[in-house]
């Protein structure tokens, strides 16, 4: 039931694109030479069944599923935290406090304080420099 959460968050983050930062979306498959030098790769991580909170009449119920929009940034190795920074930074400020409409009304998605990994070198191939903002959120929909 998260993808029109998915979708949301993912259409906000086009909707505010960053220049020279291009999305991939999980699934996206892209050869060696058409990867871009520098990008961001969305997930959207629901926190499970343990944690979808529900109240009102079968019919005219309130659910509140909560979950984790994970955005991993890398650029290459060598612009290290001096070249990642600024993106992960912006991409931050983006996610802090927002509340975005999902695609079918009446559905919200309402997204808390994000928290930024510290900066790593990608362990698959070792030509990029990775970091991560992970944010909280909240999908609250009627069914």
């Amino acid at each position: 039931m998260l993808e029109p959460a998915c979708d949301a968050i993912v259409a906000y983050l086009q909707a505010n694109a960053i220049n020279g930062l291009p999305i991939l979306l999980p699934g996206t498959r892209t050869d060696d030479a058409e990867k871009p030098t520098q990008f961001m790769a969305v997930n959207v991580i629901g926190s499970g069944p343990a944690t979808l909170r529900t109240m009102g009449q079968p019919g005219n119920r309130l659910f509140i599923h909560q979950g984790e929009a994970e955005v991993i940034v890398e650029v290459p190795f060598g612009l290290g935290e001096a070249g990642i920074g600024p993106y992960t930074k912006t991409i931050a400020n983006l996610l802090q406090w927002a509340t975005l409409p999902a695609p079918t009304s009446p559905q919200i998605v309402r997204l808390f304080t994000p928290r930024t990994d510290r900066g790593m070198q990608d362990d698959r191939n070792g030509n990029y420099w990775a970091k991560r903002v992970v944010c909280p959120f909240d999908f609250y929909y009627f069914a």
